[in-house]
């Protein structure tokens, strides 16, 4: 009876092997769409929600290959299914040369990783209010960008999300953030001032070591990081936390 039981027991497991091997892995399913003379490519991340991201690139290889200005629609359409575009994906725009200007819609809520790594043409990008996450990377090397605006929407500024934009002069963290990554806006030569807000909780190392413009800093949360102001010559500190930075 026992030996009879387990025949039937390994029978079946079997069966469910068999039946799972023959469901097909899920595949990410692409489709392009023009809008304002620009085509891109476009990832479903939901079916049932129909939502969509800005294709992915690999490591060191975008998900896009655009020039001049792009505008990101709030909605894009594959046939009869409209999907409603939530974020840009990483390495959506990996280095694209000759990319100048990014208009990102108000449905989008997370800018991934080196989703414009070393676009060196960018001079100008609309954040929307709805993003809460620029990831690390984001803007790396766009030494072309001059300023960029942050909704009061962003809790994370991820590590190295502004390094190198040496041509930034200005820039206001919200007091939405929370979170801003290790070398954030290091070696941003340009920068002259800063205001980091108290709802600031957490800092990474070196977030603005060699901004060497940086003369004034209005610090006004109670936390520090390591060599947070290396090689910034910042000669007018104005402190409303409770601890001054190391």
């Amino acid at each position: 009876m026992i030996a009879q039981l387990q025949k039937h027991v390994r029978l079946w497991f079997l069966t469910a092997i068999a039946l799972l091997a023959a469901v097909p892995p899920a595949i990410a399913r692409d489709f392009t769409y023009e809008y304002a003379g620009q085509t891109l490519t476009y990832t479903v991340l939901s079916e049932e929600d129909k939502t969509c991201e800005t294709k992915q690139g690999a490591n060191n290889y975008s998900g896009n290959y655009v020039r001049g200005e792009v505008i990101i629609p709030e909605c894009v359409f594959d046939g009869a299914d409209t999907y409603t575009v939530t974020t840009i994906g990483e390495n959506s725009f990996y280095h694209q040369t000759g990319l100048t200007s990014v208009k990102i819609p108000n449905t989008v809520i997370t800018i991934g990783s080196n989703a414009f790594y070393r676009c060196e043409d960018l001079t100008s990008i609309e954040i929307p209010s709805s993003v809460t996450i620029i990831g690390d990377k984001a803007f790396t090397s766009c030494t072309g960008l001059t300023s960029i605006e942050i909704h009061n929407s962003v809790t994370t500024i991820g590590s190295f999300a502004f390094w190198n934009c040496k041509a930034l002069t200005s820039i206001e963290i919200p007091s939405s953030v929370t979170t801003i990554g290790e070398r954030a806006f290091a070696e941003c030569y340009g920068l002259t001032s800063i205001e980091i807000p108290s709802s600031v909780t957490s800092i990474g190392s070196s977030a603005f070591q060699s901004c060497t413009s940086l003369s004034s800093v209005i610090y006004n949360c109670d936390v520090t990081g390591n060599n947070l102001f290396l090689n910034s010559p910042v000669r007018d500190f104005t402190f409303g936390g409770a601890v001054v930075p190391d």
